[in-house]
């Protein structure tokens, strides 16, 4: 017994070893999840998945999927099985985050391209006081994408420009220097970071 004494301490010491690299790597992975500057798109994700039909019905589904493919025409399937059409669409919210018709924003361009949403659809990239939506759509010559920003769940959506973004921001002073002195190139990750930096302060004046 004695003999083996010196290999079993070698194995819990590894195994002891192994388990801290993960403890650590797993508290690393936290830090680093919870201190980025860009929330998700569903950050306040809804518990259900649903349709908005255009004449305001709202169908409720367990599961809500966007297909898309080469030789697919783009719908949403419900379930499992039930197949939605875009035309039938005024909005929905899948896990993948909620979208709302180009229909229902005034002087958006017309899209029919299909990425990360039915076609012609802007999808919500932040969430919260501000809301901001991305739309892709063909420029000539590749996919691109065009902005619309909303004050609140209440407030229409409206097409992103630098005067009306600045107006939203202005009872935020950190959020409103932060866009006017960010030299970001990337308009979607700007827009996507000072919303947040925006949203996280009205969240935390409201405690």
């Amino acid at each position: 017994m004695k003999k083996h004494l010196p290999q079993y301490s070698m194995i819990v010491f590894a195994a002891v070893l192994l388990n801290s690299c993960t403890v650590q790597n797993n508290i690393s992975k936290v830090y680093q999840e919870e201190n980025t500057a860009i929330l998700p798109a569903n950050a306040n994700k809804a518990t259900e998945t649903y349709v908005v039909l255009n004449d305001g019905t709202i169908n409720r589904y367990q599961s809500l999927k966007l297909v898309t493919g080469v030789f697919t025409s783009p719908h949403l399937l419900a379930d499992g099985h039930i197949k939605i059409a875009t035309q039938s669409v005024k909005a929905y919210q899948t896990d993948a985050g909620y979208a709302v018709s180009q229909t229902i924003i005034p002087n958006a361009r017309k899209s029919y391209v299909a990425v990360d949403a039915l076609p012609g659809f802007a999808i919500r990239v932040v969430q919260g006081k501000i809301n901001v939506y991305s739309k892709k759509f063909y420029n000539g010559r590749a996919a691109v994408d065009e902005f619309y920003i909303q004050a609140g769940e209440q407030g229409e959506i409206v097409k992103y420009n630098v005067d009306r973004f600045r107006q939203m921001l202005a009872d935020n002073n950190q959020a409103l220097q932060y866009f006017n002195n960010l030299k970001e190139k990337d308009l979607f990750k700007k827009l996507q970071v000072t919303a947040s930096i925006y949203n996280q302060d009205q969240y935390m004046s409201k405690n």
